[in-house]
């Protein structure tokens, strides 16, 4: 009987009626665990090499990053966000800013991100991704190539190797092999 009258108790505790109130209701934002951050996307400045050398891609073109804001919960998701934004522009032009987006015809997803390590000596990245990449030439492969390889590297911890594969094949080896 004791057992009852407490748990009666606690029930009769538990329950909470309605305040009415005057005041208006005040909507407030639902928390989550994400939060919003910023990432870098890799486009390409058509023509900016004007020497060969180091950053030089394409038909003598480099790759410009551009910032973006995403949500994202974890190191892996922030590059998961940056390759899904990457992926989501629409058209070969950027907006009026005159870079290149040689990915426009494509149709990629990204499957997964693994990050086995955040240490900076020893941190490597996986990315594997599905769909159809479409270039416009030979000029295009290099440039779509390093598109999603330096959106990667930019968000990954610094010094990070890159494990990029498409379909199951190494990235590299997609444009290598396939003849696009």
């Amino acid at each position: 009987m004791k057992k009852i009258l407490l748990l009666s108790l606690f029930l009769l505790a538990c329950q909470t009626s309605p305040i009415e109130s005057d005041l208006p209701l005040i909507d407030e934002p639902e928390t989550t665990t994400f939060f919003t951050s910023t990432v870098e996307v890799a486009l390409v400045a058509l023509g900016d090499g004007t020497a060969a050398g180091d950053g030089i891609i394409g038909c003598g073109d480099r790759v410009q990053m551009v910032e973006k804001d995403v949500s994202s919960n974890s190191k892996a998701g922030k590059i998961k966000a940056a390759l899904e934004s990457l992926f989501a522009i629409e058209g070969s032009d950027y907006g009026e800013s005159g870079l290149y987006n040689a990915l426009y015809q494509s149709d990629v997803t990204v499957d997964s991100v693994i990050l086995t390590s955040s240490d900076t000596e020893s941190a490597a990245v996986e990315v594997t991704l599905s769909g159809s990449i479409v270039s416009g030439g030979t000029c295009d492969d290099p440039r779509i190539e390093e598109q999603i390889i330096q959106t990667i590297k930019a968000n990954a911890p610094v010094g990070s190797t890159v494990v990029a594969t498409i379909d199951g094949k190494d990235l590299h080896e997609y444009f290598t092999l396939s003849g696009l």
